[in-house]
């Protein structure tokens, strides 16, 4: 018997994590909603946003890349890695110049066989680049990862929230796969699939499968890794168009991670992943992610160095100043900010965001304080900081029309990662993003580029 419950241990991992972390009620105002609105779980019941074991057997386990609750006592934790010394590091992106003209194809939209549509990028000419696709509504960012023998092409989310891996698999039966692309024994004669089981529990999703091992390559990048085949999948995946999601999270996980086993062979001389966020109303999708360092044509002035504390638990996340509004300020503590680009919007705790929209006259909140409507007619722009410098966000990323004269924040009182707030995308599409896993001792090793705007 104690034979059976190690082995039922070694081979199920479950994992619970705050990415991929869109706000559904809003998504689902968007043209890029398709397919049922119910929210049911993998198994049929009613979906989870909390789950802290999986009982197979009568054998409770449980394998927690973080904890979102202090009441969650895991049975059992990933080890990690505590002597990295890793880093976020923000500069001011460099928008395309005033007047520009788009070629047609730069803009037009994509059509799948899948049927969901894409904003294709700009293809990157700086060296271990990959331009960033995205949805053509702002609410998710992925990659082309070309996966086995014949080099498979998939859509992969960008999720620098979380460290798995995984991609939709052919006998996966949920609505959501049937929906997508997939990838399986049948697409690669190189691939070795496992009798490990996973389960990854998202703030808006749940996954199930079984890890397997083959070729991943992106930018140029190959190497083998683990990553998870779904055969299971919540409803949630079949509003966005990847088929799968890119674990660039520095937390332990169920699988490989890219970045790591890129830098342990070689392949990269740095463990470090550089990001330029797109915006779908801009002429033309520059967004990219480069690997290995930074591309200079990206941004203006200074990189601006934060380190990542130990209370961060070796999640992206950097301490940041009190958000302001128009010059003014709320008097709210300093928290920690987790750079989510697996999340559409800006999260907080809901104390805190209350207090914030307070400072935004004609903001008023309807459903006990999580989202705000705001006036369709502010121009205003919310700012944030780090490291001392602060970052502009723009009224068309922070301010959604949701229907005929109604506009709501897309700053939500709700508190995705406890006691922190969480960045994503509506911040994200503002800044060029460094994220520095190397011990790193000069600090600012890349200087500068120069101030203003090119």
């Amino acid at each position: 018997m104690v034979g059976a419950a190690l082995l039922l241990q070694l081979t199920l991992w479950i994992v619970t994590v705050h990415a991929f972390y869109p706000w559904p009620e809003r998504v689902c105002h968007s043209s890029q909603c398709s397919g049922s609105k119910s929210e049911r779980d993998i198994n049929g019941d009613s979906r989870q946003t909390e789950r802290t074991t999986s009982t197979t057997e009568g054998i409770s386990v449980e394998l927690v890349q973080r904890a979102r609750n202090p009441n969650n006592d895991p049975s059992v934790t990933v080890a990690r890695d505590t002597n990295r010394d890793a880093a976020i590091r923000f500069a001011h992106i460099h928008s395309p110049l005033e007047g520009s003209r788009p070629r047609d194809e730069d803009t037009k939209l994509t059509r799948r066989e899948n049927t969901y549509s894409v904003v294709a990028p700009v293809t990157p000419t700086a060296t271990k680049s990959a331009g960033i696709f995205q949805d053509g509504a702002d609410y998710s960012y992925f990659l082309q990862v070309k996966y086995g023998t014949d080099e498979e092409t998939l859509y992969m989310l960008l999720d620098t929230g979380a460290g798995n891996t995984w991609v939709m698999g052919p006998t996966c039966k949920s609505k959501a796969c049937e929906m997508h692309n997939s990838f399986g024994p049948g697409d690669s004669t190189t691939l070795k699939q496992t009798e490990t089981d996973f389960s990854i529990i998202y703030g808006t999703g749940n996954v199930a499968g079984v890890l397997a091992n083959d070729t991943v390559s992106i930018a140029g990048l190959k190497t083998v890794m683990s990553f998870g085949i779904a055969n299971e999948t919540t409803s949630d995946f079949e509003h966005f168009p990847f088929d799968g999601i890119l674990g660039l999270g520095m937390s332990k996980g169920a699988t490989d991670n890219f970045l790591e086993l890129a830098k342990k062979e070689g392949i990269l001389t740095s463990s470090i992943f550089s990001v330029s966020l797109g915006r779908a109303s801009d002429w033309i999708n520059t967004g990219q992610i480069t690997f290995g360092g930074v591309d200079t044509a990206k941004y203006v002035g200074d990189i601006t160095y934060s380190s990542i504390p130990k209370e961060a638990n070796d999640d992206w996340a950097v301490p940041m100043g009190e958000p302001s509004y128009d010059g003014k300020k709320a008097g709210l503590p300093s928290l920690l900010g987790y750079i989510d680009t697996g999340s559409s919007f800006v999260f907080g705790p809901s104390s805190n965001v209350t207090a914030f929209h307070k400072l935004i006259t004609g903001a008023v909140s309807k459903d006990n304080n999580t989202s705000f409507e705001v006036p369709c007619d502010t121009k205003t722009p919310v700012t944030f900081s780090f490291g001392g410098v602060t970052y502009s966000v723009p009224s068309q990323d922070w301010v959604a029309e949701v229907g005929e004269n109604r506009c709501e924040s897309n700053i939500i009182g709700h508190e995705a990662m406890e006691g922190a707030w969480l960045l994503g995308d509506v911040f994200l599409k503002n800044v060029y993003t460094v994220f520095d896993g190397d011990h790193i001792s000069d600090r600012c090793p890349y200087g500068t580029s120069g101030g203003g705007r090119r």
